[in-house]
């Protein structure tokens, strides 16, 4: 009687604990705290690159910050709107379109520039898999280490049905 009595509180405890957890996520975005909500019908996805190279901070930086020159990425812009590096009106677009959300560059050369997809609610069905984005959220982050060590992080999280991209 009284072991059923405490598991049935702390069932009720976990319960609440989830229920309030999940109540307290905010609807994914640009500055979301992850993981988010993701609209009705698609799931959360979450995906992250590091890379140690041995170039300078500035260097990578000259190589990689320009948002509309993304060829290093495999991916060159059809069509570019508003200035170059501008949070909030950079908009560029490859097979997604995309708009550049923050850039924030350091002294030493290390930068984090954000992104993501443009009209985030609409699905949009990608090429390369059997699925869709309904968002698309990206972080560029360069970080210097040493005089000729940077790191790199790209950080993805995404809302999708199915699976967008064939790996």
């Amino acid at each position: 009687m009284k072991f059923t009595a405490t598991l049935t509180i702390y069932a009720t405890l976990a319960v609440t604990a989830f229920a309030h957890r999940r109540e307290s996520l905010q609807r994914c975005s640009t500055n979301s705290v992850l993981p988010c909500i993701c609209p009705a019908g698609t799931d959360y996805w979450e995906s992250s690159t590091w890379s140690v190279v041995g170039a300078s901070a500035n260097d990578v930086k000259d190589l990689i910050m320009d948002y509309y020159n993304s060829a290093w990425l495999g991916v060159t812009p059809y069509e570019t709107r508003g200035p170059d590096n501008k949070p909030g009106v950079s908009i560029r677009t490859s097979y997604l379109p995309t708009k550049l959300t923050d850039l924030k560059i350091d002294s030493r050369g290390g930068f984090i520039e954000k992104f993501e997809q443009l009209s985030s609610t609409i699905p949009v069905a990608y090429n390369s898999g059997n699925g869709s984005f309904s968002g698309y959220w990206v972080t560029l982050e360069s970080t210097y280490i040493f005089k000729h060590e940077t790191a790199i992080r790209w950080s993805i999280y995404a809302c999708e049905t199915g699976h967008a991209r064939s790996m």
